[in-house]
């Protein structure tokens, strides 16, 4: 285990063709179809934002500056 949870699978190597052996492939999917995923508490209990653009407006008197952030806000409501 590198942390609680968390597996490594074993995978011998790649063949002369290029591609995996069929065991370990097999022994992999496996793994994968009996994983039983657990929602993600962390993402769902705190706000985020994932930033698509951003653009700095600068008004005629060069004054003040505006930041115009594009993107997505996911998680939980951010407080005001």
């Amino acid at each position: 285990d590198i942390y609680q949870g968390a597996k490594m699978v074993y995978v011998s190597g790649i063949l002369k063709s290029g591609k995996y052996p069929k065991t370990d492939m097999r022994q992999l999917s496996l793994f994968l179809s009996r994983l039983k995923f657990r929602p993600l508490r962390w993402r769902n209990e705190h706000p985020y934002l994932l930033v698509d653009r951003l653009d700095y407006v600068a008004q005629q008197n060069g004054a003040t500056i505006c930041l115009e952030v594009y993107g997505y806000l996911r998680g939980a409501r951010f407080k005001a």
